[in-house]
């Protein structure tokens, strides 16, 4: 009787340690959990900056042939006069 007795003590002190290791992971668990929260809302404001750049990037790609194309008209009419 004295054994079982040991061993359900030694059983259940196996089942505490466990049942610790296992709030330490959900701790440890809980707070990747906000970090990877806080990166995924840094991603979305990441991409939609990035989006804005390309944009702000195509309209002076648009402005710069714009002014070339003015510019190459104006020499062309320069060049009529000779």
């Amino acid at each position: 009787m004295v054994e079982e007795i040991d061993r359900v003590n030694h059983e259940n002190e196996d089942y505490k340690a466990q049942i610790e290791e296992w709030r330490m992971k959900y701790v440890e668990y809980s707070s990747l959990t906000g970090r990877i929260k806080e990166h995924l809302l840094l991603f979305v404001v990441l991409f939609a900056e990035i989006e804005s750049l390309r944009a702000r990037v195509l309209e002076k790609d648009k402005e710069v042939e714009e002014v070339r194309r003015s510019s190459l008209a104006v020499y062309r009419e320069s060049m009529h006069w000779f």
